[in-house]
Formats: structure tokens, sequence, C-alpha cells
């Protein structure tokens, strides 16, 4: 009546009457509102779609019976899957179809339990999966049942959120807290270690001197002086022992100077090959001008000793590669290595393929008196005196170590290049 388009649907028969004349019947219906509220329905599907589908976020329908309903993009480009042909298929089905697809994956879309759909409860739990590409991923997934008004049907919808890059950066950062606290307990140790050790000092300076008089105004034939003797010998071990927990705790003089890192490996090469079993080639692998301000022989026994320490992870023989290479350590380097400063380093690093550190020895590797040895086959303060030495030229220790693969110790010393001059550290 107000001159509105109206959609019409025409419906037309034709029927025989009693006296056999054909007639027709027309039926007219205005659907113009129907026809409205259908494309209302398809916009509003067009739109959920679009929705979904721009969710990061994987999203499944699953019917009661476990067939896949709807899938969004990020779901069906994660699992390879064909759009729209996931439809009506089981998670079997949809493993078979495609290759990249694991039944394990697609487990992460499955109901927890029989009676999941009748609790009208969601559930929410961790998975670990494998990506496409074989990178391990972490999705954190919501699993909610749903029920039209009428009840009589029943639905599952699961939300799997990927947090693969949250947990990663969780993981490091509580790698960095843990090397932290690491760094903090070493320093707390080396202390405690050093007040003892001058402590011990004292008393052994005191007996030596004792010792030495007696054996001054005593026959050297005197069995007395021959207890003595032994006693001095061992009063000399003890001495040495107290002076590495004192390099350790970073309490002795040394005296720094330029040195170029490349001939004082060089030079001490040779005694190191004469030190390694014959089953064990050692090599060196140097770059150019590697100058640092450093102590030559402490650090000839930072070298020593970590090359003792790779002897002992291979008992079966193997190889040792001394490497020497200059870096720069750049703002966010400094930032996941708690003991590293910017600037530029040397980094001297000792290889070996023997059989490697689990994740809970790297952690105490530094401990004075840790060792993984007999108690007859060492003191422990091997790594220990090495830390303090590092730690006294201003660098850092890195470890990467694998079990069955091998360790690598990288120690960072500060380039001469940014501390021209010399320098003598006293005692603290």
């Amino acid at each position: 009546n107000d001159g509105t388009p109206r959609l019409v649907e025409i419906s037309a028969a034709v029927i025989n009457t009693s006296s056999n004349q054909a007639q027709s019947i027309f039926h007219l219906e205005d659907i113009t509102d129907r026809n409205k509220l259908q494309r209302q329905i398809v916009e509003d599907h067009e739109r959920l779609l679009a929705l979904i589908n721009a969710s990061p976020d994987f999203i499944v329908f699953k019917d009661e019976e476990g067939r896949w309903l709807e899938a969004n993009r990020a779901c069906t480009g994660f699992f390879g899957l064909e759009e729209d042909a996931y439809r009506g298929k089981t998670d079997q089905e949809l493993v078979e179809m495609s290759a990249s697809a694991s039944i394990d994956a697609l487990k992460i879309f499955a109901a927890p339990s029989v009676n999941f759909l009748e609790s009208m409860t969601q559930c929410r739990s961790m998975e670990t999966l494998s990506g496409r590409d074989g990178s391990e991923r972490y999705l954190d997934v919501i699993k909610i049942p749903i029920f039209n008004p009428d009840g009589s049907q029943k639905y599952l919808v699961v939300v799997g959120r990927d947090i693969t890059a949250l947990k990663k950066e969780e993981q490091k950062r509580k790698k960095i807290e843990g090397q932290l606290y690491q760094k903090q307990k070493m320093e707390a140790v080396g202390t405690l270690a050093g007040g003892i050790a001058h402590d011990f000092n004292n008393m052994l300076t005191a007996i030596m001197g004792s010792l030495e008089l007696a054996l001054m105004k005593n026959d050297p034939e005197n069995p007395l002086c021959h207890t003595c003797r032994k006693v001095y010998g061992h009063a000399e071990k003890a001495a040495k022992l107290v002076k590495q927990i004192l390099l350790f705790s970073r309490q002795e003089i040394i005296e720094l100077k330029i040195l170029d890192l490349n001939t004082l490996i060089t030079n001490h090469l040779g005694m190191l090959s004469r030190l390694v079993p014959k089953s064990i080639a050692i090599k060196a692998e140097l770059d150019s001008q590697p100058s640092i301000i450093g102590d030559s022989g402490t650090l000839e026994q930072v070298i020593m000793n970590l090359v003792i320490n790779a002897c002992d992870a291979m008992k079966d023989g193997g190889n040792i590669i001394i490497k020497t290479r200059n870096v720069i350590i750049d703002e966010h380097q400094s930032k996941i290595m708690p003991e590293a400063s910017q600037g530029e380093y040397i980094c001297l690093s000792i290889e070996d393929n023997g059989c490697g550190m689990d994740d809970e020895t790297q952690k105490h590797i530094f401990e004075p008196f840790f060792t993984t040895k007999g108690r007859d086959d060492g003191t422990g303060l091997g790594l220990s005196v090495v830390y303090g030495i590092v730690k006294q030229h201003k660098g850092w220790i890195d470890i990467d170590s694998e079990i069955g693969v091998g360790t690598t110790f990288s120690v960072y010393l500060p380039s001469a290049r940014c501390n021209q001059g010399e320098e003598k550290l006293e005692k603290s």
C-alpha cells in the first residue's frame, strides 16, 4: 500500500475438474520478511566466520559424536587441513586426510571424559605438541560444552591459544633468575671461603714456623726431625690448597698487563699436548689480535684446568679445541647474560666431545669442593679456581653442554682495546 517493492513467491498448479476441464490455480505469498530474515541469517553467519577467522587462537566446533562442524583458519593452517574438507569428519578421519596432522595433536580437541558434555562445565589444560615444522609448541586449551535452548543437541567448543612465545620467555626468565641466584651464591661462598682461608693461612704460618724452628734446633738424624719434615710437607700441601681457595675468592694479588692471548696459548700448547693422554687430540683455532689485560700466570692456570677437565670427560679419547675470537656484547646480549656487560671482549673457549653434563651438574660446577670424581681423584677446586681468576679479570664464563655430545667452556675477558694501560689488583 505504501509503494514499497515486495518480494512475492508464486506457486501454480493445474487441476482437472469433474467435467474434465483443466484449471490453473495460483498461490501468491509475500516472502519479503522471510527473505530479509534469511539474508540476515547468512550475514550473521558470515560475520561469525569472519570473527573466528580473524582470531589467532585455534577455534573448533564439534558435535556430540566428535565430528568437526567448524574450524577457523588458524586451526586448519596449523594442522594442514583443507578448508571445508574437515566438516563432518572425526579426529581419526582427519589424520588419514592430512599427513601433517597427528592423532596425538588432534587429541587436544577431544572431550576430556565421557561425562564431560553432561557436566555443563568447562575445563582448561596446558598441552604440548609438535608443529608442522617439528618444533615444540605449547597451547593453553579451554573446552566448553554448549547446549541448544531446547537441550536437544550438544556441542563442544574448543579454543586453543598458542603460548609458545610466552612459555619460552618464561623459561628464559627462569634461566636468567637461576644464573643470577647462582652468581649471588658464588659471591657469598667466595666471601666465606676467603675469610676462612685467611684465618687458616695464619694458623699454617705459625705451624710451619714452629716446625722450621724445631728442625733448626735438632740434629737432622733425630727421629723427631723426620716427623717434623713429614708434618711440614703436609702443611705445604695445605698452604697450596689455601692459595687455590684465595684464587677462587679473588683475594690473591695478580699483576695485570697487556697480553696477546694467542701467544700465551701457542707457548703453552706444547706442554698441554704432553699433559693430555695420547688418545686425546688437542688443537688451537685462533682469531687475529686477541689482546687482553691479564695476568699470564693465572690465565695459564685457567687454560690448564679447563683442558684437564675436558680430558676427564673423555675417558675413551676424543678432541679438544682451544679457540679465541673477538666479540662485541651489545645491550640485548648483556640482558640475557646476568654477568655480562656491554663492550668488546675476547672469548677463549675450550671445547670437547666428551660425556657432557646435565643441568644439575652445571648449576654446581664452580662451587668449591664440588666434584663428579671419586674422593681420591681431585679436590673439586679446579673449576672454582678458574671461576675466581676469570672474575678477578672482570670476565665471566658461559657453559654449553649436552649429555653424550660434549662441553664448551667460553671464557669472556675484556679486550685490551677497551682497557689500555696496566693495573694492579690488591687484596680486597
